[in-house]
């Protein structure tokens, strides 16, 4: 993702989450889902280069495409979970969800760049 992709959780926002009122958690999951939408294009780069690449370069470029849709599931899971979760879960749900999310949208930026050149 680009560097303007936020972090699911904003910088300015002020209540914790341990004192999260039900219009925050529904910003935050909102701000999730489209976080979630927007690195799932970013996965169809990586897996369109796949499709197009030279023998040799196909089946690393397959692999990586193959790591980050596990990547996404597990992420997609975690916030699936936060859609159902009582308020005491949903917390620990996010952190869990945040942390997902932060590594599948690094390896996702990595896979990029390392395939554009």
């Amino acid at each position: 993702m680009s560097s303007q992709t936020q972090n699911p959780i904003n910088e300015s926002k002020t209540e914790s989450l341990e004192q999260i009122s039900q219009d925050t958690r529904a910003t935050l999951e909102k701000e999730a889902e489209a976080n979630l939408e927007l690195i799932q294009a970013r996965l169809e780069e990586v897996k369109a280069k796949a499709n197009t690449a030279k023998a040799e370069a196909k089946a690393e470029y397959s692999k990586t495409a193959a790591d980050l849709e596990a990547q996404r599931d597990r992420a997609m899971e975690y916030f699936k979970g936060l859609q159902k979760a009582g308020d005491g879960a949903w917390k620990d749900l996010y952190s869990s969800f945040e942390a997902a999310f932060g590594e599948l949208r690094s390896g996702v930026d990595d896979a990029i760049k390392r395939f554009k050149s």
